[in-house]
């Protein structure tokens, strides 16, 4: 059988292990504002932080990558870059990737993320039109 002798030492543990937890987000925190693909080289755990991972996606949607595939999957995430850049929209879940507004959301910004639609939004007349009103918007914004 187990004693525990003294239940201060796990209690003095625990504050060690979030003191450590609370200290790694502040330093990713910092270095996601820098630079948001910096997000790759975090534990799980931060790749998890809906705060963190929504300040790497404000500095570089693409950090989306690298967000936890439980974050992928989560529909704020997502908008928030693809709407900044539509082809973060190959970073989201197979489910958002489905979802119609992630999906129009992503080509208002660049039609060319149609290609990473579900196969059933790809042959949607709305979506379609979408990306060649934007596509279009481009090519006449380039000229």
């Amino acid at each position: 059988m187990l004693r525990v002798k003294n239940t201060d030492d796990f209690r003095n543990n625990d504050l060690d292990v979030n003191s450590n937890l609370n200290c790694e987000r502040d330093i990713f925190l910092e270095a996601v504002l820098r630079n948001g693909l910096s997000l790759a080289h975090a534990s799980e755990h931060i790749k998890n932080d809906k705060l963190v991972v929504l300040a790497a996606i404000r500095q570089n949607p693409h950090s989306l990558e690298h967000a936890s595939d439980d974050l992928k999957n989560e529909k704020e995430i997502v908008l928030a870059a693809v709407g900044q850049k539509g082809d973060s929209l190959k970073f989201a879940s197979e489910s958002l990737k489905n979802d119609k507004e992630v999906v129009l959301t992503a080509l208002n910004n660049e039609g060319l993320a149609l290609e990473f639609a579900s196969d059933n939004l790809q042959s949607d007349p709305e979506v379609i039109a979408c990306a060649i009103c934007s596509i279009n918007h481009n090519l006449n914004d380039s000229r």
